[in-house]
């Protein structure tokens, strides 16, 4: 980023600088290998062989043998979500990761690291075929394969970290356009480089000599902590965001638009669930509720069956995984904290109703000591004051108003906090400085190893059409997202003090749930 052009501001955007290296310098970097085979591919094993093994730490991630569900859970697993549990499982105390993505395992490979952001140095995509399914999981992989590719060749600056794409002629040949596309969006991330006899042992060798050549390089690299730091005032988000709040120029795309518009102003008066998001906007807490009730209504049949397409819709059905993924954190958390003797405090930063916290499990709100849940807008402090009368539990949750942004209101918080809830908050709004003001005033109310839950939207299908043709709470302005990638919220949440411990994504990668822990003291940024 030119550092001339880097917004001036007297703010709290103190650079989060991770110095962890200095404890583990002697340690070995470790080499993750994600494939698809009964064993690796032979030309990235006798590369691996050829390469002083003796210095690394290597770990497979066989797709094929990956569980398809987590325990205790009846949901199937993507082939993203699969790599990211095996990462967590296997990968542990390493400074210095390397992951490599061979064959078909590429574009999962490139999309984990596109949703998760999981800590890497740096990512080698080897002989990659992003348009190729496994044998013998061509239906299911391709049905996750379209998405994967959606997302990730539409936004795979996102990556962020360096790249190495190594192909040969015969893949070049098939895939050009797709190569070509990956390295125009990465920028100076990627180094591509050719390999034309992959079956020749003289291959091997180069192949191992490039792998070594791109490590070194990779791991003298500092963090551009900056452009993350700034994205909300130049970037690829930023200028996504600022495009989608000017008027559209084309015109065949401006009737489109237009047309949009009012064909869901005439869909809402007979779905109830789009003249909710009409008339108090589709992010505003009544949407949201109606969302996560999923209970299709209408004026009449017609409306009924819009009401239900509406709420079918893929990121309506993401936000409601979300809300289950936030309930399974909190009450992993609350877990974690009953077995560590200490007592549940918690605070919801912005509630909304507040209706995951009271659709938890018995057991869960049994185990907590003290709630205090917040919001801005009085219309859900008034219906979550009901439910907490209806439920009889005034002596242990409290709801007020306040504002998330306020540092008087941040200030006036308890500091006895042990676990935080920022769900569905902080994604809604662009600036970075109000989003870290606000959760290093959580970050004040949480007691050393206390928890925050949070949760992103990397990535979204209809961002477009969401700023042409939705409006958002308020004043009812369009509803131009500016989206926070996962490597930007990420680094949010450490310069506020916190370590990430685990994350998940719904089936699409456009929300993600994540648990964090605050540092002691001493420790912290």
């Amino acid at each position: 980023m030119n550092m001339r052009s880097r917004p001036t501001r007297d703010d709290d955007r103190t650079p989060c600088l991770d110095n962890s290296h200095n404890r583990h310098a002697t340690q070995k970097p470790a080499l993750v290998i994600i494939f698809y085979y009964q064993r690796c591919p032979q030309v990235l094993s006798e590369a691996l062989t050829l390469l002083c093994t003796s210095a690394y730490t290597l770990r497979t991630v066989n797709l094929c043998e990956c569980p398809l569900q987590e325990e205790g859970d009846s949901a199937t697993l993507t082939t993203v979500q699969r790599i990211n549990a095996a990462f967590e499982r296997a990968v542990t105390g390493h400074h210095t990761i390397i992951a490599i993505g061979a064959g078909e395992a590429a574009l999962p490979a490139a999309c984990w690291v596109h949703d998760y952001a999981p800590a890497l140095a740096a990512l080698i995509l080897a002989a990659p075929r992003f348009l190729s399914s496994p044998g013998g999981m061509a239906t299911s992989f391709q049905r996750e394969a379209t998405w994967m590719r959606r997302r990730l060749f539409s936004d795979c600056a996102a990556i962020g970290i360096p790249v190495l794409l190594a192909y040969t002629c015969r893949i070049l040949r098939r895939e050009k356009s797709v190569l070509a596309t990956l390295k125009a969006g990465l920028a100076t991330a990627v180094v591509h480089q050719e390999i034309v006899e992959v079956d020749k042992p003289s291959a091997y060798a180069r192949l191992a000599t490039l792998f070594e050549q791109f490590i070194q390089h990779s791991r003298s690299l500092s963090a551009d902590t900056l452009s993350l730091l700034y994205a909300d005032c130049a970037g690829n988000t930023c200028e996504e965001r600022n495009r989608l709040s000017e008027a559209e120029t084309n015109r065949i795309k401006r009737v489109y638009w237009q047309l949009s518009r009012a064909a869901l102003t005439v869909c809402g008066r007979h779905s109830t669930g789009i003249a909710l998001g009409l008339e108090h906007g589709f992010d505003s807490g009544v949407m949201l509720d109606y969302v996560y009730s999923n209970q299709a209504t209408g004026k009449n049949g017609v409306g009924r069956f819009i009401d239900r397409l509406y709420l079918n819709s893929i990121p309506w059905r993401g936000v409601r995984i979300r809300e289950q993924l936030v309930a399974q954190f909190i009450a992993g958390a609350v877990g974690r904290l009953k077995g560590r003797g200490n007592e549940i405090n918690l605070l919801d930063i912005a509630a909304g109703y507040g209706r995951y916290f009271f659709q938890l499990p018995e057991q869960t709100l049994l185990a907590i000591n003290a709630a205090l849940l917040r919001d801005y807008d009085p219309l859900n402090v008034a219906r979550g004051n009901a439910l907490i009368q209806e439920k009889g539990l005034e002596n242990s949750v409290t709801y007020q108003q306040a504002d998330a942004f306020s540092e008087a209101d941040l200030t006036a918080l308890p500091a006895d906090r042990t676990l935080a809830i920022a769900s569905g908050f902080y994604e809604l709004f662009s600036d970075n400085t109000q989003v870290l003001m606000s959760l290093r005033g959580i970050s004040r109310s949480l007691m050393p190893g206390g928890y925050l839950v949070y949760t992103g939207i990397p990535w979204h299908p209809r961002q477009e059409f969401m700023a042409r043709v939705m409006v958002r709470n308020g004043d009812k302005s369009a509803w131009v997202l500016r989206r926070r990638t996962q490597r930007e919220l990420d680094f949010l949440i450490a310069s506020a003090g916190f370590v990430k411990l685990t994350q998940r994504t719904d089936p699409w990668g456009i929300f993600s749930v994540s648990l964090a822990c605050k540092l002691p003291t001493e420790s912290a940024p």
